[in-house]
């Protein structure tokens, strides 16, 4: 018999499914196109290595933590997904999103409160300052292991330890860099950090959009299609933003705005997006960004909606 502990760690794994299954997600790896270096199969291996330590997240938060609040569930997500597909990042940004909201869930379960999107946002608000030097370390293995373009040697870091230092151990246990305050920082350029430490706005506000679309057309795949857009339109990518510059990723931003206005209410929608698709690919231009605000999005969904339609 299933635990309430499984049922959510059921609907929090399905999103790393459901958002790369989207198609056709205009830059993103998806069900009918792959990227240099990454396919969509292995997105299907993320969610399904991810459930394990979705799962460990929400009894941590059913049991309590210690010194490590969720930073090596990133980690060993990552790990695992690499050891198996031997290819690049898959789920950086969206486990970083997904690992507090599996132990919110828990430490909800364990008060007997309601497991809604806004009472695991709030919890996620409050479990954050909890976070330890720990979670910082595990988090640089993280982006070690993986090494994302975007997160360059010589960043600007105003006294945080630069995650490539040889000595960044030594260094965040002797200034006591808890994740919280350094993710707190990043959020200045990062919209991911930005998401999280402030009780992910973007994707409540997207899971409205998401409900709205599907209570108009009963499409689960075209309603996911057209959240990515509009997370799109709104937001500039930081990933778009630090590979190539803030004009790119608000001509970026321009054009999703321009294709979710072109598609609105059309019954032929696929075609305008496919052609934005077809653009960023030529260009190398990947809203990776916003593919984890999805992520989040649909988890959150999932979570008030307890199905998927």
């Amino acid at each position: 018999m299933k635990t309430m502990a499984t049922v959510y760690t059921d609907l929090l794994s399905l999103s790393l499914l459901l958002e790369p299954s989207a198609y056709p997600k205009p830059g993103n790896v998806h069900r009918t196109r792959d990227l240099p270096g990454l396919k969509y199969e292995d997105f299907l291996v993320t969610g399904i290595i991810a459930y394990k330590w979705l799962y460990r997240g929400v009894r941590r938060g059913l049991r309590g933590f210690g010194k490590i609040v969720f930073g090596d569930l990133i980690y060993y997500t990552l790990k695992e997904v690499l050891i198996i597909t031997r290819r690049s990042n898959t789920c950086l940004g969206s486990m970083l999103l997904l690992a507090p909201l599996g132990i919110a869930v828990g430490k909800l379960l364990k008060n007997g409160d309601e497991v809604t999107a806004g009472n695991i946002v709030e919890e996620v608000c409050r479990i954050l300052p909890e976070t330890t030097v720990y979670d910082s370390i595990y988090f640089y293995r993280a982006v070690r292991l993986v090494a994302p373009r975007y997160v360059k040697p010589r960043d600007q870091i105003d006294g945080y330890v630069n995650v490539w230092d040889p000595a960044y151990r030594k260094k965040l246990v002797e200034k006591n860099q808890i994740l919280y305050e350094i993710l707190e920082y990043s959020a200045k350029r990062d919209i991911v950090a930005h998401e999280l430490i402030y009780g992910y706005p973007r994707s409540l506000e997207a899971k409205i959009f998401l409900e709205k679309r599907l209570n108009k057309h009963c499409d689960w795949n075209r309603a996911v299609v057209e959240t990515y857009l509009k997370l799109l339109s709104q937001n500039q990518d930081t990933v778009i933003k630090r590979l190539y510059r803030e004009q790119v990723a608000k001509h970026v931003s321009w054009k999703a705005k321009e294709t979710l206005k072109e598609i609105q209410d059309k019954e032929n929608w696929v075609g305008p997006v496919e052609e934005l698709d077809r653009e960023l690919r030529r260009q190398a231009i990947n809203p990776a960004s916003i593919a984890d605000l999805v992520v989040s999005t649909i988890a959150l969904y999932l979570i008030d909606n307890k199905h998927v339609p």
